[in-house]
């Protein structure tokens, strides 16, 4: 994909917990006004660079997580509201990888390992790798998700990061130790992503699909 459409509303949502949005675009070297535009876009590139802006203004090692956990994050978007209402944590992370480059230009990958389930996430492109402040709060993101949606303090079997922060915030939140690797993957027990969810609402689902494919068929037209 060439360019992708950010969520305008995520510039306010920045702002909101603190950070110099205009700042990290410039820094990033963007447009400052980039998110006041119709429809904010951004290449696979300049979005990591905006995102790496974004982490060093983070002086707070609590901060990714509460960008990840914030009130009614699930609500944020279609394709997050979509994951929500799966039928488990399988399925959810099946539709967010899925619907995953109308949100960002990353994607996940899904391996089933014997009794586990894992999450790894990379870049559309191989020169470019993924900033550690939107790795981390990515992986914060799924387990949060899982946990609002089942109820139960889901813990990772293992959490693999290219470059784990150095604070202890991130692998206390996660429950388990955060461990240097060639690529940023979490690793599920494959029996607490069977788990029911109390937000599956399969009418929704019906509902929010056609919206998605168009989104996702509108993005293979432009690259």
């Amino acid at each position: 994909m060439d360019k992708y459409i950010l969520d305008g509303q995520y510039g306010k949502y920045l702002e909101m917990i603190g950070v110099k949005v205009g700042e990290a675009l410039k820094a990033s070297g963007v447009p400052e006004d980039l998110f006041s535009h119709k429809k904010p876009m951004l290449d696979e590139a300049d979005y990591f660079r905006f995102m790496e802006a974004v982490g060093k203004q983070v002086k707070d090692p609590q901060l990714p997580i509460t960008v990840a956990t914030a009130d009614q994050i699930e609500t944020f978007s279609p394709p997050i509201f979509a994951a929500y209402c799966s039928r488990n944590g399988k399925m959810c992370c099946e539709r967010l990888a899925r619907h995953k480059r109308i949100i960002a230009p990353m994607r996940y990958e899904i391996t089933e390992k014997g009794d586990a389930l894992e999450v790894a996430m990379t870049a559309s492109r191989d020169d470019l790798t993924i900033p550690q402040f939107l790795a981390e709060s990515e992986m914060v993101f799924i387990i949060h998700i899982i946990r609002t949606a089942t109820k139960e303090e889901i813990i990772p079997i293992e959490v693999r990061m290219t470059n784990p922060p150095k604070d202890k915030n991130f692998s206390e939140y996660a429950g388990c130790p955060v461990v240097k690797g060639k690529e940023d993957a979490i690793v599920f027990n494959a029996e607490d992503m069977e788990k029911p969810f109390i937000s599956y609402n399969e009418a929704m689902w019906d509902f929010l699909e056609p919206e998605l494919q168009k989104r996702l068929y509108e993005m293979e037209k432009r690259s």
